[in-house]
């Protein structure tokens, strides 16, 4: 739609005007390729974050995999610990009873040297 000038234009006014409106003009099909080119550039930005994403999935799962094993070692050494904790007992028990025996036979080997001696 062509719009009707109160007034008429100079040939400078004029050309000043249609400068203004095919510059606008490329401007705007500069910021179309701009936007164009901006938004492959954000697609492939997009593609390497949606890699490292799924790197951190990947990383994050491995985690909880160790974190398994170790919860499975954690009760593996308590099963451990019980048996080793039983075996000492068991060795403290004898040992208990080899010292209070030997403790025995070196008080009748000392009244028996007393006795000798005397």
């Amino acid at each position: 739609m062509i719009r009707r000038l109160r007034e008429p234009m100079t040939v400078e006014q004029l050309k000043k005007h249609m400068d203004r409106r095919l510059r606008t003009k490329a401007d705007k099909a500069d910021v179309r390729r701009l936007e164009r080119r901006m938004n492959e550039r954000f697609a492939a930005v997009d593609e390497r974050f949606a890699a490292v994403d799924a790197r951190f999935v990947a990383v994050d799962a491995r985690f909880d995999r160790i974190d398994a094993r170790f919860g499975e070692m954690m009760r593996q050494f308590d099963g451990l610990r019980q048996q080793l904790n039983g075996i000492a007992s068991g060795i403290h028990v004898k040992l208990d009873k080899h010292e209070r025996l030997v403790n025995e036979f070196q008080g009748r080997l000392t009244d028996l040297e007393r006795g000798s001696i005397g």
